[in-house]
This record gives structure tokens, sequence and C-alpha cells, in this order.
């Protein structure tokens, strides 16, 4: 599963690949793995034939630098991928959490200074939950990811289980306001146009179903609101498309069976 993409005309950020590097990535899954184009994998998995060493390559959360710098890698592979999509964006409701990670790698010399500036505003602007969290975090909260350290953890755990999703929005707006840009500005230059969504169907990619707004934790939401998030990310997709998506990814990988109900 790949997000983030430099190069023609998008900034390097954490975590992104450049055209070359995206290549390579693919050559060597290709080595260790059976590497399938996504029509194939679709099929075999509905098919229930599905071997071990199977895998595809995926990308979540619809960005431009997907398709601007992506795409031609893989055409040039003549390998097709599963691209899940978020909608928001497209109905003026942007996608907060990409803005954010963005508005990081732009503004910050690195994450941890962005932590200490969040941490700050947050102490400053909601002292009490600021001293709750403080006391209620637990150590061992995401340790199963490796990758992330204790900045990364504490933050995640402020964002994704103490603060609602307004109240991380004003601090974050507050932020932002203070580097001298807006949401609005980033979103223009991030979010996937519909035109390249629906030429990658055209080049037989496989588009999917990734929510409407991308809730970072979908699970929190009404039953009501669940529903809605696939109704109207699948009603925007089948626009584009002509036709129903036939596979979904979950956002940031959280789901429950209410989820799961929605989808059948």
């Amino acid at each position: 599963m790949f997000h983030h993409f430099h190069g023609s005309g998008h900034q390097k950020s954490e975590g992104s690949f450049s055209a070359d590097e995206f290549g390579r990535a693919l050559d060597h899954a290709s080595k260790v793995a059976n590497l399938l184009s996504a029509d194939v994998f679709l099929d075999k998995a509905l098919s229930q034939k599905l071997d071990e060493t199977d895998i595809c390559c995926s990308f979540d959360d619809g960005l431009q630098c997907q398709f601007d710098v992506a795409a031609s890698v893989l055409s040039s592979k003549k390998l097709k991928a599963f691209f899940f999509v978020n909608t928001g964006p497209h109905a003026g409701h942007p996608y907060i959490l990409e803005i954010f990670r963005i508005f990081r790698n732009q503004f910050f010399e690195n994450k941890d200074v962005f932590f200490a500036e969040f941490d700050s505003c947050l102490e400053t602007t909601m002292p009490e939950i600021f001293l709750s969290a403080k006391k209620t975090f637990p150590e061992d909260y995401l340790t199963v990811y490796p990758f992330y350290t204790r900045g990364d953890r504490w933050f995640r755990y402020l964002r994704d289980e103490i603060l609602t999703p307004d109240e991380y929005l004003e601090i974050m707006k507050l932020i932002i306001q203070d580097h001298g840009t807006s949401i609005d500005e980033i979103n223009k230059k991030i979010t996937m146009s519909p035109e390249s969504i629906t030429q990658l169907a055209t080049q037989g990619h496989v588009v999917g179903l990734h929510s409407h707004s991308h809730p970072t934790n979908i699970t929190r939401l009404t039953a009501t609101e669940k529903h809605s998030e696939y109704s109207v990310n699948s009603e925007y997709l089948t626009g584009y498309l002509n036709s129903a998506p036939k596979c979904m990814s979950h956002p940031n990988g959280v789901y429950d069976e209410e989820i799961l109900r929605v989808l059948r």
C-alpha cells in the first residue's frame, strides 16, 4: 500500500517516494512475491483462488501525487493497481488528516518540532484536557508499531483518543493560521481530481471505496454516520466511473462489525 510521492510539482515529505524509488520497490516486490495487477488479484480473491505469494499494489487517500508520479511508473511496467479514494474533498470537505500531514512536513523542520508546538497550543487553549491526557496516557499505546516514536504515539493518543474531531480541528487551525496559510489552499494542491480518477479507471486500474470524510476512527461514529460515509463515497465514485465500486479499503485500517454490515 502506497500513499505519498514527490516529483512532478509535489514536494518531498516524510515517507514519500520518487518515481525511481517506486519503480525499484515494484521490481523488488516482483522478485520476492507474485505481483498481480489489481483486476487479476480481485478476480482471484472473489473466486477464493488467491495463493499465499499473490500480492498487489494499492494506493489510499485519493492524492493527486499518486496520479502525477506513480501512474506513469505503473504504465511502464504494464501493472494495474487499486486506488482507494475518499471523496469528501470533492464536496468541499477537505481531507483534514492529509492536509495536516503536508502542513507538518512543509512548515516544520521535523515532526518533533511540530509535536512541541501542538502540545504548547493544546496546553494553552485546553489546559484541563492536556493535563488529564498526561495522566492517562498508557505507555504501551501503539507500541505494536515499532516505527512510531514516543512522540508519534503521544500525538496519536491525543488526536484519536482524547480530542473530539472539532477540538483537534480547532487546535490545528490555530497553528496553520500562525504559519500564514490555510486548509483550502493546501487542499487544492493535494486532492486527486475527478478527471484523474476517471482516467485511472479508463487505464484499467481498479478504483474503490475509502469512506467519504476519512475519519481517523470510524468506529466512533453512529450507525447512521457510518452508513452515510460509504453510501456518499459510493455515490461520488459511481458518478466518476459510471459503475459502482467493487472493492474498498478501511481508512486507517479501522472497522467494526457494524461497518462490515454496512458494506454488505
